[in-house]
């Protein structure tokens, strides 16, 4: 398709983010941009063949991927998807100012996406309220689910490699830690750091300064327990946020359990 970039709107995982306009509808998107390196026929079949698959998932709460196409001469992937004009839980986040009541709404559609991505064997990588898109309805909409898997299947550029996928703040202990294969239970970990994002504004160790992201990992990947969460939450809140929040993933409930909580 005939497609014109227009302004960046962020810089997501892995690439930065530009409003396009379909030049043959004149319907707006979202396009990512990801510098690669020198492809190889079957790393472009591979990302397309990556494309056709998030194409075909469909959930109200999932952001729609609509393409992809390779630029052989500027070396980039860029992919096409839905734009969601409300913009992501973290830039509103002072609207709803820790509103348990809001926050709850949100996180059930949260769940619920998640969980369906989790029975099509998808798995986030990058769970935060900055790749949660609110539309102007307030249906939540998680972005960037398919960055890794494409990543994976196109070779990166040497300045955007990336050896841990995910935001520190967000990262469960055993993915620092490299310690198991990624899971579904490392996506329960950062919904949980997300909600109490969400309620109190804050990352799970509050107050404590960490002089660099190595001591911040460093701290994730050699918790023992979790710190006291804030005052001020429900037990509703308190107890969801406990659950994701297990040390051992395996003590961490699944989306779909968590969908039947309390909160």
């Amino acid at each position: 398709t005939e497609w014109k970039k227009g302004a960046s709107i962020g810089v997501g995982s892995y690439g930065t983010v530009f409003l396009a306009r379909d030049e043959d509808t004149g319907s707006l998107m979202a396009v990512k941009e990801i510098l690669i390196s020198e492809e190889t026929d079957s790393a472009i079949r591979e990302a397309t063949r990556e494309v056709d698959l998030l194409r075909s998932l469909k959930h109200e709460n999932i952001v729609k991927y609509l393409g992809c196409h390779v630029d052989n001469k500027a070396q980039t992937l860029s992919i096409f998807t839905e734009w969601v004009p409300g913009g992501s839980l973290e830039h509103n986040r002072k609207l709803f100012g820790g509103n348990e009541r809001v926050v709850r709404r949100f996180t059930n559609q949260l769940l619920s996406g998640v969980a369906y991505l989790h029975s099509k064997n998808i798995i986030h990588h990058d769970i935060k309220p900055a790749n949660i898109l609110v539309d102007q309805n307030g249906v939540v909409k998680i972005a960037d689910f398919g960055s890794s898997r494409l990543i994976n299947s196109a070779t990166l550029s040497s300045g955007s490699t990336r050896s841990l996928h995910g935001t520190p703040n967000y990262m469960a202990p055993e993915v620092i830690k490299q310690s198991s294969g990624r899971s579904r239970k490392a996506d329960i970990w950062s919904i949980g750091c997300t909600v109490l994002r969400l309620l109190t504004g804050g990352p799970l160790w509050g107050d404590r300064h960490f002089d660099s992201q190595a001591a911040l990992l460093y701290y994730i990947a050699n918790l023992q327990e979790v710190p006291p969460l804030p005052e001020g939450l429900s037990p509703e809140a308190q107890k969801f946020i406990s659950a994701c929040l297990q040390i051992d993933p395996v003590l961490r409930p699944s989306a779909a359990e968590l969908l039947k909580s309390a909160f």
